[in-house]
């Protein structure tokens, strides 16, 4: 039996090492069974999650870690979600930052017959890519996406295509032609690009359209040179001041001479983080209320004819979308 200190002893307090070195063993812990918590839901422990990790890389910088615990946050029903859909007959594909897109990844998606990989490049640099993607590294991105297109041809398999996914904006726009190149070098399938939306005014390409309208000519006859699809936006209106294009956000562009304004709620949906569904990036949770639903209430086959889809294909049919259609800055890619 161990004696206990006696009152002319002082208690010798933790050393701040020793007090961060037993919060990271709990932290760990906490990590490695936040999925077995009972009665949460899944956004719950997702965001719960999220906490202990940021907790845990906290700690282990400040204790100076080489080998971490702490994770980059990933999916945890990822591959299920790939595999459900896949199961239906759906072409399935996902948009990765291809960071964590391993080798052993690699063969379990191309083996699922994935259709489509979709690699985010915003840039055709390491300087730019880096400095858009915060703490990314373009060389392990652009390692992955050459080992995908590799590894599918060693295993004589068709699919998934990759496509490189380009965000056009101020900062990145000057090396869309370069970007063709390097997605042509890869071997990738395809690239597709969008002008960055209004939610970062100041990187709005439509602020130089003259720019921009030359750099999407020049990419158009590399990707032509090079026999690559690429898919970019329609040129800008030159005569457009910054004025203008700093409040696109309240300007209703034209409707299409004829049709809906938009294919998407017709063609896929998105399936989120935390399962909920949309039919694109550009809205999220419900239109005018109605739910688009989420993966874990219900089956694919339902989801298609949500609340949510219903109501936004009936404002789209009526020619009445709402403001997130209006402005998407995607919406003449999109239309058929």
């Amino acid at each position: 039996m161990n004696a206990l200190p006696s009152v002319d002893e002082p208690v010798v307090p933790p050393t701040a090492k020793e007090k961060r070195t037993l919060l990271m063993a709990q932290a760990r812990a906490a990590l490695a069974k936040v999925f077995e918590v009972p009665n949460l839901t899944y956004v719950q422990r997702l965001a719960h999650a999220k906490t202990i990790n940021q907790s845990l890389a906290k700690l282990e910088y400040q204790d100076g870690a080489a080998q971490l615990s702490c994770r980059p946050l990933t999916n945890k029903d990822f591959f299920a979600m790939l595999e459900l859909f896949s199961g239906y007959g759906l072409a399935t594909g996902f948009y990765t930052n291809a960071t964590l897109l391993a080798p052993d990844k690699v063969d379990r998606i191309i083996r699922m017959g994935i259709q489509q990989v979709n690699i985010s490049i915003d840039g055709a640099t390491a300087a730019t890519f880096e400095a858009i993607r915060h703490h990314a590294n373009f060389d392990v991105v652009v390692r992955n996406a050459r080992h995908l297109v590799a590894r599918r041809r060693e295993l004589g398999a068709p699919t998934p295509r990759l496509q490189i996914a380009m965000v056009l904006m101020r900062e990145n726009l000057h090396e869309l032609p370069d970007l063709v190149r390097l997605a042509a070098d890869l071997g990738a399938d395809s690239v597709y690009t969008m002008f960055v939306s209004d939610l970062v005014p100041d990187q709005m390409c439509e602020r130089e359209p003259t720019r921009a309208n030359a750099t999407l000519r020049e990419a158009r006859r590399v990707a032509a040179e090079l026999k690559i699809r690429l898919q970019c936006p329609d040129y800008l209106p030159e005569h457009a001041t910054a004025e203008a294009a700093a409040a696109r956000e309240t300007v209703v562009p034209a409707m299409p001479a004829s049709g809906c304004l938009c294919s998407h709620p017709w063609q896929q949906f998105v399936v989120w983080n935390d399962g909920n569904v949309s039919p694109c990036c550009r809205i999220r949770d419900d239109v005018d209320g109605e739910k688009f639903g989420s993966i874990h209430d219900a089956e694919p086959e339902q989801l298609w004819n949500s609340p949510g889809f219903v109501r936004l294909r009936e404002r789209l049919a009526a020619r009445n979308p709402p403001h997130a259609c209006q402005v998407c800055p995607i919406r003449t890619v999109a239309m058929h």
